[in-house]
């Protein structure tokens, strides 16, 4: 399954590995023997890249047994990269911190932090997030909307069931941001999100597979972006600056609906407070 059925073996052809996974399998080893095998041998590069990708596998094809989704090779090939993508960032992230001396750590001036950042003069920021519950068996998704000044003007939380794929339940923040800013009749709007796959997904033109929950959601966004928005942008934030919409999403579950907080709470005011600094 994860290396010669003929939906690995593709995935194996786009990464340019299958001559050298054919090889190694031809020498009968067992599984576990071969995986360490090709990890020894497999430049730093191509070796995160067969891990992300054998582990992407799994995924769908637990996502195939568990609920009947049935995934593209392309959105195999894409969840692998956005994870190594994301391990990338947050290995730099700690190899910067660890370099930063005691007394710097914390310095909001230090270039090595990164920080949230006001839209341009005229222009509204809207950061999106989705969390993803186990427990509570349900997806949650917060939404902050600020001025060009980063001052509060309103925020939502949402939450649904059944849990769904990261992507999916990404994709449906985004679309729940663009319905509810469509009927606040709102534009010049940057929305920022971090996920990556759905932000290069919406700017790409290479087909998606709308057959697929995923296609369809992101299809829809793109239409209303299309049909309610002239002057707005999407665009990719990473995760350490979406640090009020990830709180939002956690506790999004717990509220029974959909919720608008029109003026700021104690506990936001304080998370933008800590996202300015």
């Amino acid at each position: 399954m994860l290396l010669e059925c003929p939906g690995a073996k593709q995935a194996w052809h786009e990464v340019q590995l299958w001559d050298t996974i054919d090889s190694t399998l031809r020498k009968n080893y067992n599984m576990d023997a071969l995986i360490f095998t090709l990890t020894d041998q497999l430049p730093l590069v191509q070796r995160e890249l067969f891990v992300t990708i054998m582990w992407s596998l799994w995924k769908r094809r637990n996502l195939k047994l568990w609920q009947q989704q049935n995934e593209t090779i392309m959105q195999v090939m894409e969840r692998a990269k956005h994870l190594l993508e994301e391990w990338r960032i947050a290995q730099n992230i700690r190899t910067r911190r660890e370099d930063v001396p005691l007394t710097h750590q914390g310095n909001s001036n230090d270039g090595n932090v990164v920080e949230w950042s006001k839209s341009a003069y005229g222009r509204y920021k809207c950061n999106i997030n989705a969390s993803f519950s186990s427990s509570m068996h349900m997806v949650g998704i917060g939404i902050c909307f600020r001025d060009d000044m980063g001052e509060f003007i309103s925020a939502k939380t949402d939450c649904f069931s059944p849990l769904c794929d990261v992507d999916v339940g990404e994709a449906i923040g985004f679309h729940t941001a663009l319905r509810w800013m469509t009927d606040l009749h709102y534009d010049n709007i940057d929305f920022a999100l971090d996920s990556k796959i759905v932000v290069d997904h919406f700017w790409s033109h290479v087909e998606v597979d709308n057959d697929s929950e995923f296609g369809c959601i992101m299809s829809a966004c793109r239409q209303m972006f299309e049909n309610s928005f002239q002057n707005s942008h999407v665009e990719f934030n990473m995760r350490q600056v979406n640090g009020v919409t990830h709180e939002l999403a956690k506790v999004a579950p717990y509220n029974a609906s959909s919720h608008v907080y029109d003026n700021v709470s104690s506990c936001i005011s304080s998370l933008i407070d800590d996202e300015k600094q």
